[in-house]
């Protein structure tokens, strides 16, 4: 309901009843027009975050997309400023439309997945692996990368992580239900228990970096990121633990519109490495 709406009501009702009203009545017109005016108000701001369309989205002049903090998403440092591969991507995606970019960081990608949910997002920028559970829940743009899963150690301190000693390491990974998935599908593959802790406030920057360090044993993360941390760590090894998996951006299901002018951005630039 408009303000002025709420308002002319009030007004209509204190013209008619004016003569007859108490004191007491006065102060209970007083605070339930002022209730009312405050849930205008936040209906107002609600539907400008809460949108379900493109054309509300531009009209509003700002996209707001979520990452994590990793070469995938966003990062910033000193020597090379805001980077990441979706922080680019959508910064140009945003600037093609004319549009303002907010980027909400957050530390793992369930916590991303998380914030989308709450309706505030327009769309996830993390690669996602493209797994059941997402294709029911979400709607998601064309393949961005194909690529495994890998196990990630230290190759000049501890031991190499290879399939057949696994359960032996003690990795450190992610809140992220394709690798919760992975590792539960590889203990019924090879019969072994996989022992693995969960960390819930640690990026995968910071986690690889404690690699590095040999603060701990190992951690799971996609090979095309390994790839990227290998360049920057010259310490790191590498061993894949699945097959190729698809990894998409995510929307919300009521996001058809967004997901189509989407979806035409990254075919324009030819950004999909899967063939």
């Amino acid at each position: 309901m408009e303000i002025r709406r709420v308002v002319g009501i009030l007004r209509l009702i204190m013209q008619q009843e004016a003569k007859h009203l108490t004191k007491r009545q006065w102060l209970l017109i007083a605070l339930s027009a002022t209730l009312l005016v405050i849930l205008a108000v936040a209906q107002g701001i609600y539907r400008g975050l809460n949108f379900n369309d493109f054309g509300q989205m531009t009209k509003r002049g700002r996209i707001v997309a979520c990452c994590d903090n990793s070469p995938w998403g966003f990062s910033k440092n000193a020597e090379d400023g805001e980077r990441g591969i979706g922080y680019q991507i959508m910064h140009d995606f945003a600037d093609s439309l004319g549009l303002e970019l907010e980027i909400v960081i957050k530390n793992n990608p369930d916590d991303v997945l998380k914030e989308l949910d709450k309706g505030y997002i327009d769309v996830v920028i993390l690669p996602t692996a493209m797994t059941r559970q997402i294709k029911s829940k979400y709607i998601n743009t064309i393949p961005l990368l194909c690529t495994p899963l890998v196990a990630v150690y230290n190759k000049n301190h501890g031991e190499k992580i290879t399939l057949d000693n696994i359960s032996q390491q003690q990795l450190t990974v992610q809140p992220n239900h394709a690798i919760e998935l992975r590792l539960k599908h590889l203990e019924n593959e090879t019969g072994q228990n996989i022992r693995h802790n969960t960390v819930n406030d640690i990026s995968l920057n910071e986690l690889i970096r404690l690699v590095s360090l040999s603060a701990i044993n190992g951690t799971i993360c996609p090979k095309a990121l390994a790839d990227t941390y290998c360049e920057e760590y010259d310490d790191l090894g590498y061993t894949p633990i699945s097959v190729e998996q698809e990894y998409v951006w995510v929307l919300k299901q009521n996001r058809q519109q967004t997901l189509k002018v989407v979806n035409e951005f990254l075919i324009k630039q030819n950004l999909s490495n899967c063939q």
